[in-house]
């Protein structure tokens, strides 16, 4: 479960029209709702990493990618993993350099 700590914040992002699926099961944010369905409406599908795969038990339908760069995950295959780079807060140039 997200953990928003103030409540006029929560109160907020529960208000908003992306957290409303208007399924029976929605909860609100919980780990248990289905994002997916509200991934897909953003263009968010499970083509661009069929042949991805990540650590420990995944539910296939929630591992959704989308690609901002047409065939930018063209050939991608094989298993997710963290780079390990650390970056500070706020440090946006070191980011860019890694883009």
């Amino acid at each position: 479960m997200l953990d928003f700590g103030d409540k006029e914040a929560r109160k907020k992002i529960q208000s908003s029209p992306f957290t409303h699926s208007g399924e029976p099961e929605w909860e609100g944010l919980h780990g248990d709702r289905n994002d997916h369905h509200h991934a897909r409406r953003f263009g968010f599908s499970r083509d661009p990493v069929e042949e991805l795969s990540l650590p420990g038990p995944v539910e296939l339908e929630r591992f959704l990618g989308l690609e901002l760069d047409a065939g930018a995950l063209q050939g991608a295959e094989g298993p997710i993993a963290a780079s390990g780079r650390v970056f500070p807060v706020g440090d946006e140039a070191a980011l860019r350099q890694t883009a």
